[in-house]
C-alpha cells in the first residue's frame, strides 16, 4: 500500500469520526472543518502495522527527534487522558491571551468638561483598589508622553517572602507581550534590507524537501501571515507542555525539526483567509528572524534593538523552576508562589518569554511609534505595524484588527491606538500607545480571583486608558 493510500484512509477515517461524533458517538477527536496537523499526528498511530514511510528530508540532519511509530500512541495516550481531564472539569489556570481582556471596549475620545479632573494620585487609588479588589500581591506601573517617561511607580510586592518591594525598574515576565518584540525586530530586519514581509517561509527555510502529498499552500506562507496570525496554523497544533513530553519521550525536539514535521500535514485553514491566534506561528517568526539576521534570535534582539535604545536588563526566560536575579515573583489565586521558567517544552531553539520592566517596555514603544524622536524604523515599518490584515480576512465587527505582534488596532477621532497583552500563570500585562504619543505598560504578578467578570488587568487598563488623556492634557 503505498504512503497515498494510507493518507486518504486516515483522511476518510476522519470523516467517519466526526459523523460518528455529530450523531452523538464518542471519538477522542476534536470537531473541526477539516484534518488538523494534530488529528493526523494522532492516527499515526495506525502506521505501526503498515511499511513506514520513507523518512523526511531536513534542512539539517535530524538531531533526538523520534519517529512517528515511537510517539504516536503517546500522543494518543495524552490526547484521551486530556479529554478526561476535560469531561472533570478540570482547569490549568492558563491565562488566554487572545481574550478580550484589557480592552473590554471600543476606546472613543471622550468628554471631560463635567468630570472632576483627574491625576496621577487617581492612577495610585486605582492600583490600590485592583490589588486589593483582585487579591494580586504587587503590580508595576510606567506611562511616556512624547518621548518621555512622565510616570513611573509600583505598587505592593514583588516578592512577598523577601518582602522586596514592585517597582517601574523590576524586571518580570512579559508573556505573550514577547511578540510585539518579535514583530520589532521583523521591521527592524526589513529596514535593514535583509527581509521583505512578502517573502516565504519555505524559501527562508532553504527550500527544504517535502512529502509528495504535503499541502501545496505550505510553500505560499509568508512572514506577513505569521505577523499576522494568518499563516494556516490556529491552536490544534500539538503544542503543549503536556503532548509535547509525550512526544518527546524524555528527550528534546529541535524546534525546526518539529516545524519541518508539522510541514509535511495539511495546514488548518489556507494561508491569508482567516486570522486566529497561535503561538505556533510566533515561534516559526523566531526561526525567522534567526536565519535573516545571521545572529541567531536573542543575539539580533540584544544588540540590533535593545542596546541601541539602552535597554540593558531585558533578557530571555530561564529554565522552568527558576527565576532570574531581581525578576518579580507569581502568585496563584491562592497567593501561593508559582515557579519561574519558560514552559517546560522539551524543544530547543528560540524558545521563552522575555523579562523585562515597565520602563523598559515603554521605551521600547517609544521608539516603535518614534515619539521619542530616534526615527529607529522607517515610515514604512510603523505604517505595516497597523496596517490591517489583508483580503480576503474580513475587519472584525467591533472594528478591531491584529497588527504586525499585536493584539488590537484601532482608529479614533483622535488617532491610531494599538496594544498588547500577556498571560500566563501569576502573570498579567499589557503595554498599549493611545493616539496622541502616550504609552504605558501595566504587569500584575498574580493570577487575581474572578471579580465580575473582569481579570485584573482589564479592569485596570480600561480604567487607565480613560484617564491618561485627561491627566496628559491637564499637565500640558
Amino acid at each position: 500500500m503505498t504512503f497515498f493510500c494510507k493518507f486518504f484512509f486516515c483522511f476518510k477515517l476522519i470523516t467517519i469520526v466526526r459523523q460518528t461524533q455529530a450523531s452523538g458517538g464518542t471519538t477522542i477527536l476534536r470537531k473541526q472543518q477539516r484534518p488538523s496537523i494534530s488529528q493526523l499526528l494522532t492516527l499515526l498511530g495506525i502506521f505501526v502495522i503498515l511499511p513506514a514511510p520513507s523518512p523526511l528530508t531536513l534542512v539539517a540532519p535530524p538531531a533526538a527527534f523520534a519517529q512517528p511509530r515511537s510517539y504516536a500512541p503517546a500522543y494518543q495516550q495524552q490526547m484521551e487522558l486530556n479529554n478526561q481531564e476535560d469531561a472533570q472539569g478540570y482547569s490549568d489556570d492558563t491565562v488566554s491571551d487572545n481574550d478580550d481582556s484589557g480592552f473590554i471596549e471600543r476606546p472613543q475620545t471622550r468628554a471631560y468638561a463635567n468630570r472632576p479632573r483627574a491625576t496621577f494620585a487617581d492612577i495610585d487609588q486605582l492600583f490600590a483598589n485592583s490589588l486589593n479588589r483582585f487579591g494580586v500581591p504587587g503590580a508595576s506601573f510606567s506611562v511616556s508622553y512624547r518621548g518621555k517617561i512622565i510616570y513611573a511607580k509600583g505598587y505592593g510586592m514583588a516578592d512577598v517572602g523577601q518582602g522586596r518591594p514592585f517597582t517601574p525598574e523590576t524586571p518580570f515576565c512579559i508573556a505573550s507581550c514577547s511578540k510585539a518584540i518579535d514583530a520589532i525586530a521583523i521591521l527592524h530586519l526589513v529596514d535593514q534590507g535583509k527581509l521583505s514581509l512578502d517573502d516565504r517561509l519555505y524559501d527562508i527555510l532553504g527550500r527544504p524537501n517535502l512529502r509528495a502529498n504535503a499541502d501545496p499552500a505550505i510553500t505560499q506562507i509568508t512572514v506577513r501571515q505569521l505577523l499576522h496570525h494568518s499563516g494556516g496554523w490556529d491552536r490544534s497544533v500539538p503544542y503543549d507542555p503536556k503532548m509535547m513530553n509525550a512526544m518527546a519521550r524524555g528527550g528534546t525536539i529541535p524546534f525546526e525539526e518539529l516545524l519541518l514535521n508539522a510541514m509535511n500535514f495539511p495546514l488548518d485553514y489556507p494561508p491569508g483567509t482567516k486570522a486566529i491566534y497561535s503561538n505556533f506561528q510566533f515561534t516559526v517568526v523566531r526561526v525567522i528572524i534567526a536565519r535573516a539576521s545571521g545572529l541567531g534570535y536573542q543575539r539580533y534582539i540584544e544588540e540590533q534593538i535593545l542596546a541601541p535604545l539602552g535597554i540593558v536588563d531585558m533578557h530571555l526566560e530561564e529554565p522552568k523552576g527558576h527565576y532570574l536575579p531581581n525578576e518579580a515573583r507569581r502568585y496563584n489565586i491562592q497567593g501561593r508562589e508559582l515557579p519561574g521558567g519558560r514552559p517546560p517544552y522539551p524543544l530547543t531553539g528560540p524558545m521563552g518569554s522575555w523579562v523585562c520592566s515597565t520602563n523598559d517596555m515603554v521605551k521600547l514603544f517609544m521608539a516603535l511609534d518614534g515619539s521619542d524622536g530616534r526615527q529607529f524604523f522607517s515610515p514604512f515599518a510603523k505604517q505595516a505595524l497597523v496596517a490591517p490584515v489583508p483580503p480576503p480576512v474580513p475587519p472584525r465587527a467591533n472594528g478591531f484588527h491584529f497588527g504586525l505582534g499585536l493584539d488590537r488596532v484601532y482608529q479614533n477621532q483622535s488617532g491610531t491606538g494599538y496594544m498588547k497583552n500577556g498571560g500566563v500563570p501569576g502573570v498579567h500585562a499589557q503595554v498599549e500607545h493611545l493616539p496622541g504619543d502616550i504609552d504605558f505598560c501595566v504587569y500584575f504578578n498574580g493570577a487575581g480571583h474572578p471579580d465580575q467578570g473582569k481579570k485584573v488587568i482589564g479592569f485596570t487598563c480600561d480604567t487607565i486608558r480613560e484617564m491618561l488623556p485627561q491627566i496628559v492634557m491637564g499637565q500640558n
